[in-house]
């Protein structure tokens, strides 16, 4: 699957993207690497309160259908049918995620509580070698929240109970629903889903850090710190976006040392992902224009 689910997600967002290299955070990125290295089953469990803004959602689809080339006749006729949706509402998830990193599937297992009502959402699961499969209990909880989040009289039949029970019957006949088959619906064989499992990935984790040092050494967030048995990570948003603000300038200013410690970073995820020698060459090219080219400004603004 797409050069072996994109060298394993660009090593897991390159270790949580906190790229700075202070000494807690060095430590933190070699705590996640050992931590990975060793992991084969990991659960991470939270919750969440979301806030949708039906009022904002319609002005966007409706922007978005004339962007389409759609009438503002044919926008009014298909935002009548939506006179329910309005307002703010708000809900409140609690989640489950289940990760296998030798056969590289997940399940998540989602709950939503709504108006002091529960909605269990049953499980998703993708797996690489199996596909893609949703619980029937997932399509008629999603039924149910949407039919009590418009507050619709029975005029609509929809929404009525006579379709809410034909509904119910129809999928509690089976227990998940397959939404994407690799072999049925991709064509893959066996052998071709056995490729698709990575397979000595300790590298790339190594790669991820030291891309951090070698290319970022005089950088730092400021946002982890050591703490007992551990670190801790914290910031708010708009420290987040300072931070982003202060990692382009240091880019901007150490350009050299990025863009080299990128590319050994990109050759080794590459080598992982089966990328051929000329694809390899094709990225040190590119990488020696983007040398050329900061030479170039600097030359023309020296």
């Amino acid at each position: 699957m797409r050069r072996k689910l994109a060298a394993v997600l660009c090593t897991l967002l390159c270790l949580t993207a906190f790229t700075g290299c202070s000494a807690d955070e060095v430590g933190y990125l070699q705590m996640s690497v050992d931590m990975l290295k060793g992991m084969e089953v990991s659960e991470t469990t939270g919750e969440a309160e979301i806030t949708l803004d039906f009022d904002a959602m319609k002005t966007f689809a409706a922007d978005a259908m004339l962007a389409s080339g759609m009438t503002q006749e044919d926008v009014d006729t298909a935002m009548a049918g939506m006179t329910d949706f309005d307002g703010k509402k708000n809900v409140k998830l609690e989640y489950t995620m289940l990760m296998n990193m030798d056969d590289m599937s997940f399940m998540f297992d989602v709950d939503a509580t709504y108006k002091n009502q529960e909605y269990s959402f049953g499980r998703w699961y993708y797996g690489n070698k199996d596909g893609v499969y949703i619980s029937t209990e997932t399509v008629w909880s999603a039924y149910r929240l949407m039919r009590d989040m418009t507050d619709v009289d029975t005029d609509s039949y929809f929404f009525s109970d006579a379709f809410a029970q034909e509904w119910k019957a129809m999928l509690d006949r089976d227990q998940y629903i397959c939404v994407l088959d690799m072999k049925e619906d991709l064509g893959l064989t066996q052998e071709e889903l056995d490729a698709l499992i990575p397979s000595g990935y300790d590298s790339l984790y190594d790669a991820a850090v030291n891309m951090y040092k070698d290319g970022f050494s005089g950088f730092t967030t400021g946002m982890v710190t050591r703490i007992q048995n551990g670190y801790q990570i914290e910031a708010t948003g708009t420290e987040v976006g300072q931070m982003l603000v202060s990692l382009l300038d240091y880019m901007a200013q150490n350009p050299e040392p990025v863009i080299n410690a990128l590319e050994e970073y990109l050759k080794v995820t590459m080598q992982a992902s089966g990328a051929t020698e000329a694809e390899i060459a094709d990225l040190t090219s590119s990488m020696q224009a983007a040398r050329d080219d900061v030479e170039a400004f600097r030359n023309r603004t020296g």
